[in-house]
């Protein structure tokens, strides 16, 4: 009888344990949605095309991370020209601009997926509601390693 109960208390003290963990890892990950971190809103970034950017790619202003992308689908699935809109989940807290834009890079060889860096509008401007668009521009691989202005040196 006192095995059994030694076991029974060490099988509660792992649960506890795993337990733990997982609300550690819920608070302090990525949880954007899950009831903790339910102050996001959604905006829409139309790219002529969506080259790298996949659900979960980092979306910042000035550097600091704002949201994650949350889907990527065609504006028509008809028309496959007329672009790609982008879902980003943001956080309540940074209220993006009228007249913001959105600009990426194509991923290049080992440098993973670069984020979507949000442009702001002008300051003064109303805050964008939830489900608005905003258009973006996806930059060359190449204009990301040369910038432009090197290479129209050049020419």
């Amino acid at each position: 009888m006192r095995e059994t109960q030694r076991n029974v208390m060490v099988g509660l003290f792992v649960l506890c344990g795993l337990l733990a963990m997982g609300v550690l890892i819920v608070l302090f990950g990525q949880g954007y949605g899950l009831g903790f971190r339910s102050t996001a809103y959604m905006l829409n970034i139309r790219f002529d095309h969506a080259a790298g950017i996949k659900e979960g790619t980092l979306v910042t202003i000035g550097g600091i991370e704002v949201g994650r992308v949350h889907g990527v689908s065609f504006v028509n699935p008809e028309k496959f020209d007329q672009g790609v809109n982008v879902s980003v989940r943001m956080d309540s807290r940074f209220k993006v601009p009228q007249g913001s834009t959105a600009r990426t890079s194509e991923p290049g060889l080992g440098m993973g997926r670069p984020p979507i860096e949000i442009i702001p509008g002008p300051a003064d401007g109303p805050a964008l509601a939830s489900g608005e668009l905003i258009f973006g521009r996806m930059n060359k691989m190449m204009e990301s390693l040369i910038p432009p202005t090197v290479v129209s040196t050049f020419d």
